[in-house]
């Protein structure tokens, strides 16, 4: 059945009734304005009878005032008076006052102010009249003064004087009685078409309204029909609500079983490698047949893969979900690309790839950005590059873009990864970013992978307002880039790398090195420790420098420079009075060891500037004399323990983990005490100071979040409100994975937080910075963390 439709039948009646209104309106507003016309004649006529009335009585008032000045001066003629003299200036200022006013009253007509002109000049005539016989008074007397009075000019201005106001108030009297014969008849022309105009308004919409009154029954029928045809669609609207609603419903409930399996799945699954990567890591090291040690190596090689896996699926399937959040905050640049750098390398296990971390020096110190997605961006990229390079160079580089307007200062950083890999085909490029996706299926059976690294990548860089792009040539390699806008962290002071001057003063170092990027990164940190620099790319022409006698205080060569060239500089410096110290760049190398014993330091590959800090700062300490060493707390052979001596409490309920655990930091030098449980942890800090608290999450009884709250607010309640206070370095050390578990575990009070499973670079790098927060500058060093190193 077709929908009614009243809209026809209201649109008829409302066409006539429109009609009439319009009418109606057209003569209402012919009238009004018609009425408004003579209304505003009237009001002008009005305005002009009251012009008229107050000028008749200006007349009649001036002519009385010249009179009173006559008389004034009559008397005083014959009285002589100064009295009446007095009354007669009173009686002048009277008589100017008149004229003054009517100056002002006929200003605006030019026929009212002729006249006016005439009686002026006949009353100016009068006044100048009488000057003059007060003048020929005061000369000859005030006789003659009235004679002037009394002649006949006089007289004939007193006839003339009255006869023009005489005129003027004929003339505006005939005005008056004419406006108002003229106002009479246009309020009777007014209000004849007032009436007739509402006379016919009103027949119009008489006639309009009649109309509409036989429509309406029509009208209210279709009205009915259109309501029930409105309350079916209602209901329909209503269910189709209701569906989508329960669909929404279904669709969240999946999402998050989805996300719960995830967590779920990435903790259990952690939970078991992390034993087998750790025991994989400690197998490896002993003593094994080759062909041992290549099944520990696939083992290893393989969790690591599994491992990547897990978590780049889990990324995914974050990201798909909308589940990413861009937190700023106060990071420092270089820390986090060093980082990421020495993190992946020695999972490598590659040594024929330098890995270089090239910061330019225009690069701010301290920025606000979102450091874990930066570090999973550099950490999937380098880690690609990584995989697709077998020898050469990879290179992470940051340097100011742009500097960008407005207020906090922001800045434009780009970041680029370069490589010496295998490179891309420029017509397969676009591929790359595509989830699942490899640039051909020859790629994915040689070099594995999920090809989602770089699909997270550019959708972790577009989060924080950047875009990830790539340029590659076949066979030479590919550089792949992204910039990012900043805001500069003011509120930390850069760090100042100059060494202090009296050890720097005229020390000259000889930098030995082939390669130009790397030769330049180290010379541009040596002149930032305050360094004379002098770069020679080919060993023998360095020697053949040392040969003439010119003098260096420090040779850093790179450890492929060939050992007959370095010895020969050892030998032809070795009659110095001081010889030069020599230090070497290297992946591995153990300075204490007795065939090293001529080496006076080593800059461990990736190099970070902040250890080639360290190393050079220690040379020359020993070489000035000027502050000896402290002695050292151990005599412990491993060297993290030496450099960084901490007492460390293992906190883990899961006996396998606490084993891994307790080997991997004894192969870093360190014997920690271990607990089951919170409860234990809380009582044995109650009775023995600690540096390190490695911290299980899940624990039964007081789980590690409360265990950290509980630490913390002991160590506020005894005075250890910081850490070079006594305040515990606490790391969470966890199998959880998913977002927001860091900030979870950094809000009960944790510095840091490492996801199992862990390697032995993860707890190196933690020591590291655990050891930086609560050693004194310059690594001193303090006797009672000797307790925990062996």
């Amino acid at each position: 059945m077709d929908t009614p439709n009243p809209a026809g039948t209201v649109h008829r009646s409302d066409y006539w009734l429109r009609i009439g209104y319009v009418f109606a309106l057209v003569l209402l507003l012919g009238s009004g304005l018609f009425s408004w016309q003579n209304i505003q004649s009237l009001i002008h006529a009005r305005q002009d009878q009251a012009g008229t009335n107050q000028m008749l009585d200006l007349l009649a008032s001036l002519q009385v005032d010249v009179s009173d000045c006559t008389d004034a001066a009559q008397i005083y003629f014959y009285s002589g008076s100064s009295t009446d003299m007095a009354r007669y200036t009173g009686e002048r200022q009277i008589v100017r006052r008149d004229l003054n006013k009517f100056e002002n009253l006929f200003s605006n007509s030019l026929m009212q102010a002729q006249y006016y002109s005439g009686i002026k000049e006949l009353v100016e005539a009068r006044l100048g009249m009488i000057d003059e016989a007060m003048q020929r008074s005061q000369k000859d007397g005030l006789k003659t003064g009235l004679a002037v009075l009394k002649s006949d000019p006089f007289n004939e201005n007193s006839e003339d004087l009255g006869a023009k106001i005489g005129q003027l108030k004929f003339k505006e009297a005939i005005s008056l009685v004419e406006d108002q014969e003229t106002n009479e008849r246009s309020a009777n022309s007014a209000e004849l078409a007032t009436v007739l105009a509402t006379v016919l308004g009103v027949a119009f919409l008489a006639g309009a309204t009649f109309r509409l009154l036989r429509d309406l029954r029509v009208h209210k029928q279709a009205e009915i029909q259109l309501r029930d045809a409105r309350d079916k669609l209602e209901i329909r609207v209503q269910e189709r609500t209701a569906e989508l609603q329960r669909a929404k419903e279904t669709a969240e409930r999946a999402d998050n079983a989805k996300s719960s399996f995830l967590a779920v799945m990435s903790h259990e699954i952690r939970t078991p490698m992390n034993s087998i990567i750790g025991f994989a890591d400690l197998l490896a090291d002993t003593a094994l047949t080759s062909e041992q040690h290549e099944y520990a190596r696939a083992i290893s090689s393989n969790s690591d893969q599994l491992l990547s896996l897990i978590n780049d699926i889990l990324d995914f399937s974050k990201i798909e979900s909308g589940h990413v959040d861009v937190e700023p905050l106060p990071m420092d640049l270089r820390g986090c690309v060093e980082e990421v750098i020495e993190t992946i390398l020695p999972r490598s296990g590659q040594r024929s790839i330098e890995m270089l971390c090239d910061i330019a020096p225009n690069a701010p110190a301290a920025v606000l950005a979102d450091g874990g997605l930066l570090r999973q961006v550099l950490t999937n990229l380098v880690g690609n590059a990584m995989k697709f390079t077998e020898k050469g160079e990879i290179v992470v580089g940051v340097q100011v873009k742009e500097a960008l307007s407005g207020e906090p200062k922001r800045v434009l950083l780009e970041f680029r990864v370069s490589d010496t890999g295998i490179g891309i085909p420029a017509e397969k490029v676009d591929r790359l970013f595509k989830p699942f996706s490899q640039v051909d299926s020859s790629t994915t059976r040689k070099y594995g992978g999920t090809g989602l690294g770089l699909a997270i990548s550019k959708r972790l860089v577009e989060a924080m307002g950047g875009k990830l792009g790539v340029t590659s040539n076949e066979g030479e390699g590919s550089v792949f880039f992204f910039s990012l806008p900043v805001e500069l962290a003011d509120d930390i002071a850069p760090t100042s790398w100059r060494l202090p001057e009296h050890l720097v003063a005229g020390r000259k170092l000889l930098l030995i090195d082939e390669k130009p990027v790397r030769s330049r990164i180290l010379q541009d940190f040596a002149k930032q420790f305050g360094l004379s620099v002098e770069v020679e790319t080919s060993s023998e022409q360095a020697g053949t420098r040392l040969d003439a006698g010119e003098k260096f205080d420090l040779v850093l060569f790179d450890s492929t420079t060939p050992a007959k060239d370095i010895r020969r500089m050892q030998a032809v410096t070795s009659t110095w009075p001081l010889p030069p110290a020599f230090i070497i760049c290297d992946h591995d190398c153990n300075t204490t060891k007795p065939e090293n014993a001529w080496l006076s330091g080593a800059v461990r590959k990736p190099i970070r500037l902040s250890q080639f800090y360290d190393t050079t700062l220690d040379i020359l300490k020993d070489r000035n004399q000027a502050q000896t060493e402290a002695p050292s707390m151990v005599s412990s052979p491993f060297p993290v323990a030496n450099f960084h001596p901490l007492r460390i409490l293992l906190v883990e309920d899961n006996y396998g983990n606490r084993q891994i655990t307790q080997l991997l930091l004894r192969k870093l030098g360190y014997h920690p005490v271990s607990v089951e449980h919170g409860t234990g942890c809380l009582e044995l800090v109650s009775l023995q100071a600690f540096d390190l608290i490695l911290l299980d999450v899940q624990m039964p009884g007081i789980d590690g979040l409360e265990t950290a709250r509980r630490l913390r607010i002991w160590e506020r309640e005894h005075g250890r409100d910081s850490h070079l206070n006594g305040a515990a370095y606490v790391c969470a050390l966890t199998a959880n994975a998913i977002k927001g578990d860091r900030e979870v575990c950094l809000e009960a009070g944790m510095d840091d937080y490492l996801a199992k499973p862990v390697h032995s670079s993860d707890f190196r790098a933690l020591v590291e910075r655990a050891w930086a927060c609560k050693a004194p500058p310059y690594g001193s060093q303090s006797g009672e963390a000797a307790a925990d190193v062996g």
